[in-house]
């Protein structure tokens, strides 16, 4: 997959025709898997087909003034309308459903659940010896950690079993969660299922609530547990559009991705960073010399923090 969102569901030909926009679908301007037209960056001299759409990912490159962006970066420079407008947009030319448009969105759903979400019974409020010596071989304060996030604990029955629980709230309200296994004998991740509650992970930014005007995206929940507020994680390398309009919501001054140092979490970072930069005035993409954000010293991290938000915590 190109770096970016999976932008399958959207009909991109359908959209072109809507807008009376010649394409070229093959020769010697496009490559396979690609289609053409003329750049729409401000500033290209481009008089033929050469910024080139990727019709999966919808990455859009050209060939000539060498600028690329994302699907939601086309859908500005052709329709020069408000970014609410180019989320309109993508939901009325995907022929699918998606995470960005479930039928419903969240604050419809919310709005229309009669009851709180619930965590297993079997998730319990206190650290085991278990879950507690897990979080300290990650290089954490496990009390501080377990308190700060209402982390739970799973024992050694059921379908969790010995995992670390971990909730996703949304405007303090309760909605999903996603459970870690301690031991390294199962799978890594099982997020709760999907029709079991009002939104899942990936329609998500895990602790999005700490954020004011400046956040910092990172992959992953560890990540978020090392840096503290203002951070928040995509769950996983692969982010989606719902995350996005998350940022769009927030009217954010400044965004910060940061990424895992292997090559294709920075490939994502860049994507990101292309399509929030249509939201947000100032967006960056930070990198590290190896490993990710849950391995930084807690030096490293007061550097981090003072530099990014003035202070260390």
């Amino acid at each position: 997959m190109q770096p970016g969102i999976n932008f399958e569901s959207f009909d991109i030909i359908k959209y072109l025709q809507s807008r009376h926009i010649n394409y070229t679908e093959e020769g010697k301007n496009v490559s396979e898997g690609w289609i053409g037209i003329r750049c729409v960056f401000p500033g290209c001299e481009d008089m033929s087909n050469h910024l080139g759409i990727h019709l999966e990912s919808k990455v859009i490159s050209c060939w000539v003034c060498g600028r690329r962006g994302s699907l939601l970066n086309l859908i500005l420079l052709i329709d020069k309308k408000s970014t609410a407008n180019a989320f309109e947009t993508i939901k009325q030319f995907s022929y699918t459903k998606s995470l960005f448009d479930q039928k419903q969105s969240l604050s419809e759903r919310l709005r229309e659940s009669e009851t709180d979400f619930m965590l297993p019974f079997e998730a319990k409020n206190e650290l085991f010896d278990l879950h507690r010596a897990y979080l300290i071989k990650r290089g954490l304060d496990a009390e501080c950690i377990f308190n700060k996030y209402k982390l739970r604990c799973i024992g050694p029955i059921g379908k969790y079993c010995n995992r670390l629980l971990i909730p996703y709230y949304y405007k303090n309200r309760l909605l999903t969660f996603s459970t870690r296994d301690v031991t390294g004998q199962t799978d890594t991740y099982i997020h709760c299922l999907k029709e079991l509650s009002p939104a899942t992970p990936k329609e998500l930014l895990y602790n999005l609530d700490t954020v004011k005007d400046t956040i910092v995206i990172v992959e992953g929940v560890f990540d978020v547990f090392n840096l503290g507020d203002g951070v928040v994680a995509t769950s996983g390398i692969k982010w989606t559009m719902m995350q996005v309009h998350l940022c769009y919501l927030l009217s954010l001054k400044r965004a910060f991705i940061l990424f895992d140092a292997e090559e294709n979490a920075q490939k994502q970072a860049e994507g990101l960073a292309s399509t929030l930069s249509c939201l947000i005035n100032h967006v960056e993409v930070l990198s590290l010399d190896k490993g990710d954000p849950a391995n930084l010293s807690r030096d490293e991290v007061k550097g981090l923090r003072r530099e990014i938000f003035g202070k260390i915590f």
